[in-house]
């Protein structure tokens, strides 16, 4: 009905019109009102809302370009709008490709984005693979959008060490079990690691990933391994980690990090926001470090609170999970009361 009303203004009131309602109209519609307003030019803007037309991107697309005539430049920036589209990415990428022709090449960021995309991942990432010139050369981004694609990991390691080449591939529905189809998983990604030339970075982003697998233990421990040395795991990562993994994870956190360079006075508070666990996960912590409980004081969370009553006298209030603990500092132990 709003378009109806537009029916009779200018030139630049139609474009406007259609530039912003191109993104969301059908293919017939879209086409009928530029049947009907044969004066409107095609612009680069309206290319690139088509593109992310959520049912027929590739007719409204091929539509506006060909009523274009040819004032409209495939750009690098549509092509990665195409990648991300969720309707038909390989078609529409393939046709912005096409269409470019060569202008446009295949860059890390877009496999990067083809991986990450949520309907077909792993044909779009093929296809990518299979245009470019040379072999891509594999990033801690491509690890992570792989890792993140929970139900693709497997086959999605596969297609970035092939290289997209027509190889058989391991599928995982092959294995009987969970733990089999885990365990080769694993494997992949670890093949994948093996390709990074100076290790992993532990970002918040991989290790949310991490925690989407089934077997989210081994994908930590992985990462960890690999790691690189020269760089810090980031304050966010092992705030998500207090915040969601259970114990054993954090051991295994503590077991290939210094303790001072990883469970600081911020980093800690990420226990804070566990509704439960906190009290397991700080009285673990508490047990092999003395000044822990240090680090909690001042620090008011929604699952505790912790207090200084005295010298070497502490008492932590668990809100969810038992009310008070006294602890008291003697000798070279802590002593529960």
């Amino acid at each position: 009905m709003v378009l109806v009303n537009w029916w009779k203004v200018d030139e630049e009131s139609k474009k406007m019109v259609l530039t912003a309602n191109v993104s969301e109209l059908p293919l017939e519609v879209a086409e009928f009102l530029l049947d009907s307003w044969e004066d409107v030019k095609i612009t680069h803007e309206m290319i690139a809302k088509a593109i992310g037309n959520p049912t027929q991107p590739v007719g409204l697309v091929t539509s506006l370009l060909n009523r274009s005539n040819e004032s409209v430049t495939i750009t690098y920036e549509m092509v990665l709008e195409a990648i991300r589209n969720r309707a038909q990415p390989v078609d529409l990428t393939k046709f912005l490709l096409d269409r470019s022709e060569g202008k446009v090449e295949i860059s890390h960021e877009m496999i990067e984005t083809a991986l990450g995309n949520g309907t077909t991942p792993v044909e779009l990432t093929k296809f990518l693979l299979s245009r470019r010139r040379d072999d891509v050369k594999i990033t801690q981004e491509m690890v992570e959008e792989a890792t993140g694609n929970r139900k693709n990991t497997m086959i999605l390691a596969q297609v970035l060490l092939s290289q997209g080449r027509q190889e058989a591939m391991i599928a995982p529905e092959n294995f009987d079990t969970v733990i089999e189809r885990n365990r080769e998983t694993m494997k992949w990604v670890e093949l994948l690691l093996d390709e990074l030339d100076e290790g992993i970075t532990i970002t918040e982003k991989i290790v949310k990933f991490a925690y989407l697998q089934d077997n989210e233990i081994s994908f930590i421990e992985c990462f960890l391994r690999r790691r690189r040395k020269d760089l810090p795991i980031a304050a966010s990562a092992v705030k998500y980690v207090l915040r969601h993994f259970p114990r054993d994870v954090v051991q295994i956190l503590l077991d290939h990090c210094e303790f001072d360079n990883v469970f600081t006075k911020e980093t800690i508070k990420g226990i804070g926001g566990r509704l439960l666990g906190a009290k397991d996960m700080i009285l673990s912590l508490i047990d092999q470090r003395r000044d822990v409980i240090d680090r909690l004081l001042d620090d008011e969370q929604e699952a505790y609170a912790v207090e200084k009553l005295g010298r070497n006298l502490y008492r932590i209030n668990f809100r969810y999970e038992g009310g008070w603990i006294y602890y008291k500092w003697k000798e070279d132990r802590w002593e529960i009361k």
